[in-house]
């Protein structure tokens, strides 16, 4: 959910009503605080910044020259 306050259209308001009592209790705000200040932590070290999910993947376009490079080395083996 993006808002609180907004319901998404495929959202039935009776499921957006569950959601919003969901939201306004003391653990869920405490379970929400804590997985926030989690994905602000710097798992390198202080100064490394924060940890993403992208820290070791590739473009497609680098991707697609290593399989260009495999497909022709392939051909003259």
């Amino acid at each position: 959910m993006c808002s609180k306050d907004k319901k998404h259209a495929h959202v039935s308001a009776e499921i957006f009503d569950h959601y919003k009592k969901m939201w306004s209790t003391h653990d869920f705000k405490k379970k929400s605080e804590r997985a926030s200040k989690n994905q602000r932590t710097e798992t390198g070290g202080p100064g490394t910044g924060i940890a993403v999910h992208t820290g070791g993947s590739i473009s497609i376009d680098q991707h697609t020259k290593k399989l260009v490079s495999y497909v022709i080395m392939s051909l003259y083996i």
